[in-house]
């Protein structure tokens, strides 16, 4: 929860942090959606300057919409 000109908003904060660096990227959105995931990515990477080559996930909620199973997965 944040305070916003004097009204309490609830926020989702999206963090990025680099694995040997430990340097942190954090920003805030006011809903949880596949587009802030893709959006908070988008920032970060212009913060770290590209620096990145892989990434770990700890929670793929967000950007996942369906699981398909079997011949569908394609």
């Amino acid at each position: 929860m944040v305070l916003l000109n004097g009204v309490t908003v609830i926020v989702k904060a999206a963090h990025v942090r680099l694995g040997h660096s430990r340097m942190l990227f954090v920003r805030c959105y006011p809903r949880e959606k596949q587009e802030v995931v893709f959006d908070a990515h988008d920032r970060a990477f212009a913060l770290f300057k590209d620096t990145c080559v892989r990434g770990i996930y700890d929670n793929m909620k967000t950007v996942v919409e369906t699981i398909f199973v079997g011949k569908c997965r394609l």
